[in-house]
């Protein structure tokens, strides 16, 4: 998930909570299994180094830009907590987020809710 958003401070905020299930697309057969050590990711883009795509087409950013948390992917619903405020990336003005919810090609994703939340 890609937001473009009013850029903000990130010192504002020191961690996102969401409510998301996720369940293993199974029309992707063996290959869509989840092998246990998938993760919820968060990145994030600040002036003069936005999130691109290159000629692969794959995501080019500031690998520092970015937390995880385990993802729990067995079709139930999860909060999850991505602590920011201890992240020495977490800086400057952010511009744009991006959720990776475990190669969503292989995961279905349903998010209830997501919010930032002052330190």
């Amino acid at each position: 998930i890609r937001c473009y958003h009013q850029p903000f401070a990130a010192e504002k905020f020191g961690c996102l909570r969401l409510r998301m299930k996720l369940t293993a697309n199974l029309a992707w057969g063996k290959i869509g299994s989840p092998k246990g050590d998938e993760r919820v990711r968060l990145i994030w883009a600040r002036e003069g180094h936005p999130i691109t795509l290159n000629r692969g087409g794959d995501l080019d950013y500031d690998l520092s830009a970015q937390t995880s948390v385990p993802a729990k992917i067995d079709g139930e619903w999860h909060e999850y907590r991505m602590d920011l405020h201890g992240d020495p990336n977490w800086n400057g003005i952010v511009t744009e987020l991006y959720l990776d919810a475990s190669r969503l090609q292989f995961v279905d994703a349903e998010i209830d809710w997501m919010r930032f939340e002052a330190k």
